[in-house]
């Protein structure tokens, strides 16, 4: 009996054989084993890392830097542009000539050489400024440099009024007051009135 035990032991502990013409094992658990190996890589743990690119990369950086530069010069111009100063409306500018006014006397002289330097005559539309508003204007003491010289301004006396020009100051006028020539001052009163009041501002 012993021989016949050992063949039966031998026989088990060698590994089975396919039968022949076959590549698979007919044990359920080879063939499992068989499936599980198949299914999955022998290389699953050395996968390719996806490759670099440098033409890609370079153009997706010229790309950025082109929006960048692009953003920065439409930026520039945008503060460059010049504005446009929105107008003042009717009212607006009304307001602001009525805050500008001065009001006081209204009186005639006899023109010639003026503070300003030059000669006019009595048909001229004219004024002599009081020197409370001339002299701290002057430069240096000489009132021929005064830019104050040449201004327009329009004196309004009951609905009517006269633009003049400065050309002289007034010594013996007070705070507000205008010594005009006397055609100016015919546009507003009689020379026989003499004085009168009224408003005027820079123009």
């Amino acid at each position: 009996m012993k021989p016949q035990v050992s063949h039966v032991v031998a026989s088990i502990s060698r590994p089975l054989s396919p039968p022949s013409g076959t590549s698979f094992y007919p044990h359920p658990h080879h063939q499992k084993f068989n499936h599980l190996e198949k299914a999955t890589p022998k290389n699953h743990l050395h996968t390719p890392a996806t490759a670099f690119h440098p033409f890609k990369t370079i153009k997706m950086f010229i790309s950025t830097t082109t929006l960048t530069t692009l953003a920065v010069a439409l930026l520039s111009l945008a503060s460059a542009a010049p504005t446009i100063p929105a107008q003042d409306s009717p009212l607006e500018v009304e307001a602001r000539e009525i805050a500008a006014r001065a009001r006081g006397q209204f009186t005639w002289y006899n023109t010639g050489l003026g503070a300003c330097g030059k000669w006019n005559n009595d048909g001229e539309l004219v004024v002599a400024l009081n020197h409370h508003v001339f002299d701290p204007q002057t430069p240096n003491g000489n009132p021929n440099k005064n830019p104050l010289c040449g201004r327009k301004i329009r004196a309004s006396y009951n609905g009517k009024t006269v633009d003049v020009t400065v050309v002289d100051r007034c010594p013996g006028c007070g705070a507000g007051d205008l010594d005009l020539s006397p055609t100016a001052f015919q546009r507003l009163a009689p020379l026989g009135a003499g004085r009168i009041t009224g408003d005027w501002w820079w123009i």
